[in-house]
Formats: C-alpha cells, sequence, structure tokens
C-alpha cells in the first residue's frame, strides 16, 4: 500500500501546477519571438543603410576624367564608354492576354486568364491561344540618339592613373602640394591634380543652352562650385536612384511582368545631374533594339518616355572635415561588423523561437497525459525535464547574445558619436547630410533601442527565471515534505498495527496457557 501510492504520485501522466505551466511556455515563446522580430528590423535597416556608405566611397575611389569625347565609331584602348547602359532581358513566360485571335470555345481547355505568366506555356495553355515567350538576355546599350534620331554616337571617358582619386589625395589645407596643379578657387571645392591640365568639372549637351559651338557636348575644366566629374549614369524618368542599385521608371508607368530587374518610381538623387535628355524610341532605335518589342508581346518602346544621361561629381567633404575622411572610409568595416553582430543575433532569435514552438508542443502533450518515449519519467518528471532543457537552451543564448551587445556597444556608441559629429559641423551637402541622418537614425532607434530593450529583457528574464526557480523549489520542497510525513504516517500506522497484531497475538496466546494440564492451582 505504502510504496504504490507513492509511485503514482511520482509517474501520473498528468503534471501538476498544469496553469503554471501554461503560462511559462507562452511567456517564453512571446519573449523569443518579441526579439526575433527587433533582430529581424535591426539587420534589415542595417543592411540598407550601408548602401550610402558604399555609394559615397565608390565614388570617392574613382578617378577624374582628363579627357571626354564622342564618336560615330569605336572607343579607344584605355577609355571607358560613358553611356552605357544594360538592359536587364526578360525572363520565359507564358501569354495568356485577350487578343483578336482568341477564339470563344477554346476556354473549355483551359480557363485563360488576360496576363502575362511568369511559367512555360503547356499543351493546354497553347490551345487555348496563349504564346510562349522565349527569355532575353541582357543588352549593352552603347550608343546615344542625336539629331532626333538620326545619328548615334559613344562618348568615351579617359581617366587620370596614379593615387589621384579623392579618396588618396583630397587636399586637407588651402594650398596644393608644390608637384601639384591646383584646379577651383574655391576652399571647399578646389581640386590637386598632378597631370598637367585639370581634369574635366562639368559636361553640358549644347542643345539644352545658346551656345555658338557646332559640338553635341561641351566640357569645362574648371568650376568654383564644384569638383571633378567622376560618374556617369543613363536613368528612365526624371533622374537616377538614390539607391545607385536600383533603375529608376517613369512615375506612373509599370514594369513589363517578365522584366528581369524592375524599375522603381524611386527617390531620386540630385548629385547627379542631367546632362542629354532622349526618348525612348530613339534610345532603342540607336542600339538596334526595337526587336525587343516583337519578340516580347506586350513591350512598349514609346517616345513618350524620356531617358536621360547624368553625371555626378565626387561628393564633397568641406575641407574643415577631411580629417574626417579616412574614419569615414573605415565606417563601412565597422557597420559590416555591426550588420554580422545582428546576423548572428537573428540567426539565434529564430532558431530560440523554432526550438520553443517544438518544446511548447512537447509541454502541451505532458500536459494532456501522453508520455514522451524519448524522455524518461512521466508527468511532472517529463515536464520538469522539459522545462530545464528550455530554461537552459534559453540562459545560454541570452548570454551569449548579451555578451556580443556589450562586447560591440563601444564600437556602436562610437559610430552613433561620429555621425552626430559630421552632422553638427556640416562636412557636406544638405543632401549627404539626410543621409548621414538616416545612418545615424538607423543606429541610435533601431539598433542601439535593440540592444538596450534586449538587455533589459535580459534582466528582466533572469529575474523571472529566479522566481520560477524559487517557486519550483518551494513547489518540490512541499511535495517532498508532504510525501515524508505522508511516509511517516504510514510508518505510524504500520507501527501501530504491528503493535496491535502483537497485543492480539499475546491475548490469543494467555487462555492457552491456562489451559496447560500441567497448571497447578
Amino acid at each position: 500500500m505504502k510504496d504504490y501510492t507513492i509511485d503514482r504520485q511520482e509517474t501520473s501522466e498528468v503534471p501538476d501546477n498544469v496553469p503554471f505551466r501554461i503560462a511559462f511556455q507562452i511567456y517564453l515563446l512571446l519573449l523569443n519571438i518579441t526579439l526575433m522580430v527587433l533582430s529581424i528590423i535591426s539587420y534589415c535597416q542595417i543592411i540598407d543603410v550601408q548602401d550610402y556608405l558604399y555609394n559615397i566611397n565608390h565614388n570617392w575611389s574613382l578617378q577624374p576624367f582628363k579627357s571626354i569625347r564622342y564618336t560615330e565609331g569605336d572607343c579607344v584602348q584605355n577609355e571607358e564608354i560613358i553611356n552605357h547602359y544594360i538592359w536587364p532581358g526578360i525572363e520565359q513566360g507564358c501569354d495568356c492576354r485577350y487578343n483578336e485571335q482568341y477564339i470563344e470555345p477554346r476556354r473549355i481547355l483551359y480557363t485563360r486568364k488576360d496576363k502575362l505568366l511568369e511559367q512555360e506555356c503547356n499543351s493546354s495553355m497553347r490551345a487555348a491561344g496563349c504564346q510562349d515567350i522565349v527569355e532575353m538576355s541582357s543588352r549593352d546599350f552603347i550608343r546615344l540618339p542625336v539629331d532626333f534620331g538620326n545619328k548615334s554616337l559613344r562618348i568615351c571617358g579617359l581617366r587620370e592613373v596614379g593615387n589621384n582619386s579623392f579618396a588618396l589625395n583630397s587636399p586637407k589645407v588651402n594650398e596644393c602640394k608644390e608637384n601639384e596643379l591646383k584646379c577651383g578657387t574655391n576652399s571647399d571645392y578646389f581640386y590637386c591634380t598632378q597631370e598637367k591640365e585639370c581634369p574635366i568639372f562639368q559636361m553640358k549637351n549644347n542643345s539644352n543652352f545658346d551656345s555658338e559651338s557646332q559640338d553635341y557636348f561641351q566640357t569645362f575644366r574648371q568650376n568654383d562650385n564644384l569638383l571633378p566629374l567622376v560618374e556617369f549614369k543613363i536613368a528612365q524618368g526624371n533622374g537616377v536612384c538614390r539607391k545607385i542599385n536600383e533603375r529608376s521608371i517613369t512615375s506612373g508607368r509599370s514594369n513589363y511582368e517578365l522584366i528581369s530587374d524592375p524599375g522603381y518610381d524611386c527617390e531620386r538623387d540630385p548629385r547627379f545631374q542631367l546632362i542629354y535628355l532622349f526618348d525612348e524610341f530613339n534610345f532603342f532605335q540607336a542600339n538596334k533594339a526595337l526587336d525587343i518589342a516583337k519578340k516580347a508581346p506586350g513591350y512598349h518602346i514609346s517616345s513618350l518616355y524620356q531617358w536621360g544621361l547624368y553625371g555626378r561629381n565626387y561628393i564633397n567633404f568641406t575641407l574643415s572635415c577631411r580629417k574626417y575622411q579616412k574614419e569615414f572610409m573605415d565606417s563601412v568595416e565597422y557597420l559590416e561588423n555591426i550588420e554580422s553582430q545582428q546576423l548572428i543575433l537573428m540567426i539565434i532569435s529564430i532558431i530560440c523561437v523554432t526550438v520553443f514552438i517544438l518544446m511548447l508542443i512537447l509541454n502541451c502533450l505532458t500536459i494532456f497525459g501522453l508520455d514522451l518515449p524519448f524522455i524518461s519519467g512521466k508527468g511532472t518528471q517529463e515536464s520538469n525535464k522539459l522545462f530545464f532543457i528550455q530554461f537552459t537552451l534559453k540562459e545560454l543564448t541570452q548570454i551569449a547574445n548579451a555578451i556580443i551587445i556589450i562586447i560591440n556597444f563601444d564600437s556602436l556608441q562610437g559610430r552613433i558619436n561620429f555621425f552626430k559629429k559630421l552632422i553638427d559641423q556640416n562636412c557636406s551637402d544638405k543632401f549627404t547630410l539626410d543621409e548621414f541622418q538616416m545612418i545615424l537614425d538607423v543606429l541610435k532607434t533601431s539598433i542601439y533601442t535593440f540592444n538596450f530593450v534586449y538587455i533589459i529583457l535580459f534582466f528582466i528574464g533572469v529575474f523571472i527565471d529566479i522566481l520560477v526557480g524559487i517557486f519550483l523549489a518551494y513547489q518540490n520542497y512541499k511535495k517532498r515534505k508532504g510525501q515524508n510525513q505522508q511516509q511517516d504516517k504510514y510508518k505510524d500506522i504500520s507501527t501501530q498495527n504491528n503493535n496491535e497484531i502483537k497485543q492480539n497475538k499475546k491475548h490469543k496466546e494467555q487462555p492457552l496457557n491456562n489451559e496447560d494440564p500441567f497448571h497447578s492451582s
């Protein structure tokens, strides 16, 4: 009787404290989902703003142009094609849009949708009148239309060589070195070169302003409010996207459904200035690409849409801030380290959420009285072991994350202070300072906030874990105490029963002694 009752309490399939166990599972899951969401947001935002740093560093690393010319022929060795544009190509598809050739009875064969499908047509689609669209690879557009499309040109540029890039040779004082030529008079916009003449500072199309020149384009080797011209880009619509890798599209125009790299009605970068404007039909015609519209039904090439050749000069740092230029370029590496940190935190958070969902399911199974064969014990024992696994995993991952955050805290705070200093000292133009502000906002309101919230939740979690541990220890103490009292009770009852048995036995033996024939009174 004694052993059977105790064992049943230990091995009951339904654990005790069911409401508490459910509440704790929900707490763990919500905590980890919160951390996962914050880590994903932080990671995506740090990836997003890094483009601005890469953009500026790339701009500074380029050499200026010492000559720019246009030709109806080819560019010569060492020259680059300034007006180079890569048309992205289209994916394979199936054109099931309605047209005059559509035969009504074919609806029986295939329920036709009035759209381009991103897949190869099957036999039913073809029988219903759909047409295959063959994949087209990207094309190089290397000619610009002039004279209303009657002529096409290439613009060829030759860059300086050596260490003349703004990243390596930007002047830190208001004078150039002894063997260098000073180009410009404005202290914030002059440039030093080792060449015999200044590089190209500006390029204009003669049709855009009054000029007696018969040349299509004109270049200028000095401008007191600009640094040398180093980047060119062809874009659709009214400018180049702020994110340099995005393709722009005319506002209100939709992308062709099968285009490989769609355009965006994006925020434009005013640092790219318009040099030459031309229409889409002439542009495609100059590059012998009108066949695209024939091979890809629905791809519109129209003279209603405008394209442009845009140029960007070196992005300036004021002379007083040039001392920060090297540190700014090193910020790319700092942000890459922060990105790696956020990636690790995000991966750990995703793994934890996945594991805790699994553990929640397992705990629910034990709560409903099911036995898990891969965990010894049943009921309360089984649930306690699952709790211990969760507790250990939670503490290990949170401690690891906290260590990562604390180690990188100084680096993060250093970047925040640095970009704040650049903004406070007006180190660049308004548009570039706006990008610095976006970087600062992400570092402060996203990364820093996530890290701060994580540390707070970490200590709150530790406090809750301690309370839970104390509660479980107290419950276990009460349970053991009750079992010991029950054992003592059974022991007392057993002892009492034994004594009663002995007494009864003694009383039964006493009359027998009185009937002894050898007994004499």
